[in-house]
């Protein structure tokens, strides 16, 4: 159970009452306001399974994510659970590791929980490219000056924001130990003679008499949020263990089928319930089948030959799509936002799964002759490039992808040029035709 009891003139707060509803699947929200008595203060908090914080309004409401809990009365158990853990972490000062699959499910969770807790939210993309400097302070010119400016894990700390860290699997190693101070005892050396400093440290030193002017106050809600995949199967560096023990971990797997099911019908009530059940059949097998085949590459060659993760995120916007067009075929919506189902973008190695998957599509959600996508045909050209020596220079044998072949329905084509691994682009490339 979620609920948000607001008392006072918090106008966010009040906001959220015109989005959620009390008596929502496994969650309720409610937002109530009342004149606080003559000398009684005005405060605000929130509830989650018996779990409350104060909130507080936010010094920069333009950093407070806004239209994530729009949607809170159709959140499902497991949503809830999730934010009610991350709750419990908040208010014990802790860091958060949340690890699951592909996907922005994470990082909306992650922005539902700063706008439910009016948290203002700093967010870094990690990549093989980010440098300490992203993560402490850059160097820039400013009117013919060369300053230094604060990077967002800086600016969380000292004003008391979220920092999400996106990706953190993708960083190279040498680069994250730079947090580990940070993250374990609040303190960091910058760039331009600042330190940071734990609150209680820096109050203690105040106290006494006047802190140095270099010394810089972390604010106690400053909180850390890590986003990462399981690293194997998924490519990416693991973290090193004194980098892991800074935080409270929690897996966010896919949802099941009764939250699929949820899911659907709160963002498309009107659809028919044969293709609601279609929808959350063909999910559910799927991640039966990513998960089986995921265990049995684990550690070995075929976990660079992973099955496509499934798009859970994406079946509220099919289920929408399918409800406002009635004409569309439901197999073919489903292709458009999971390409994968097409055999002939996928290698030999793939070949038995895609025939299964498609197996399960057309016996959940069968054509029913209605107008399908706006292409006629997609023929991929598959070729092994082999060194001189005949020996293949992929590290996992995998074919490369010469050329792509689109053919329209007005009889135009368009062909795309292939290359080394170029699965993921080609996706992306088929999913833009076809929208």
């Amino acid at each position: 159970m979620l609920r948000l009891v607001r008392m006072g003139p918090a106008r966010r707060l009040s906001k959220l009452q015109g989005h959620v509803t009390p008596g929502g699947r496994g969650l309720v929200v409610r937002a109530a306001s009342s004149s606080p008595a003559d000398g009684a203060s005005s405060a605000a908090y929130i509830d989650i399974g018996g779990v409350k914080m104060p909130l507080a309004e936010p010094k920069r409401p333009e950093l407070v994510p806004k239209g994530f809990a729009e949607s809170a009365a159709g959140m499902s158990a497991e949503m809830v659970a999730h934010l009610k853990w991350m709750l419990q972490k908040d208010l014990l000062g802790q860091d958060l590791f949340l690890l699951g699959l592909p996907g922005p499910s994470r990082r909306r969770l992650v922005q539902a929980f700063c706008e439910l807790t009016n948290r203002e939210m700093e967010y870094v993309a990690v990549s093989r490219d980010t440098t300490e400097g992203d993560l402490k302070q850059r160097r820039e010119l400013s009117a013919g000056n060369s300053l230094f400016f604060d990077s967002a894990p800086v600016r969380a700390a000292v004003h008391g924001r979220l920092l999400v860290l996106d990706g953190i699997e993708k960083a190279e190693r040498n680069v994250l130990p730079t947090l580990n101070n940070l993250l374990e005892n609040r303190e960091m050396a910058l760039e331009d003679g600042r330190f940071l400093l734990r609150h209680t440290t820096y109050d203690s030193i105040a106290a006494a008499h006047d802190p140095p002017k270099n010394l810089v106050r972390v604010d106690p809600n400053f909180r850390v949020v890590a986003l990462g995949l399981p690293v194997p199967p998924f490519p990416g560096h693991t973290l090193d263990p004194p980098l892991r023990s800074r935080f409270q971990a929690r897996v966010v797997t896919a949802p099941g089928a009764g939250a699929v099911m949820d899911t659907i019908a709160s963002f498309a009530p009107s659809l028919d319930a044969g293709t609601q059940r279609g929808l959350a059949a063909v999910a559910e097998t799927l991640r039966v089948m990513e998960g089986q085949q995921r265990s049995a590459g684990r550690g070995g060659e075929a976990a660079s030959r992973r099955f496509p993760t499934f798009p859970h995120y994406a079946l509220s916007g099919i289920a929408a799509q399918l409800e406002s067009l009635s004409s569309s075929d439901p197999a073919s919506v489903l292709a458009r936002a999971y390409p994968a189902l097409t055999p002939a973008l996928r290698g030999p190695q793939d070949q038995a799964l895609v025939e299964t998957a498609q197996s399960v599509v057309a016996e959940h959600l069968p054509t029913t002759g209605r107008p399908g996508p706006t292409t006629t045909s997609i023929e991929a050209a598959l070729a092994v490039t082999t060194d001189g020596g005949g020996n293949n220079p992929t590290s996992d044998g995998a074919e490369w992808i010469s050329a792509l072949n689109v053919g329209f329905a007005d009889g135009t084509t368009m062909v795309v040029p292939g290359g080394k691994h170029c699965f993921q682009g080609c996706h992306a490339l088929y999913a833009s035709t076809l929208s």
